[in-house]
């Protein structure tokens, strides 16, 4: 298990964490459990998207890129 903080990409204020149970990650915000997310930063105003089955995807990819380069 293991907890990786969400920054901004652009000015880096934290956003919430993600938190990895075995293969599966979890956004966390405020104490809430997110499967998706779509706002801005309250700072800069840089726009912030998140969704599981998004990450799942970018994570079958780069498996099959890993793969095929080998």
């Amino acid at each position: 298990m293991s907890h990786d903080q969400i920054v901004c990409s652009k000015c880096k204020n934290p956003i919430g964490y993600i938190y990895s149970a075995g293969s599966e990650d979890f956004l966390i915000i405020g104490g809430v459990l997110i499967r998706e997310v779509h706002g801005i930063c309250v700072h800069c105003g840089t726009e912030f998207h998140y969704s599981l089955a998004e990450r799942k995807l970018q994570r079958l990819l780069e498996l099959v890129t890993r793969q095929k380069s080998c």
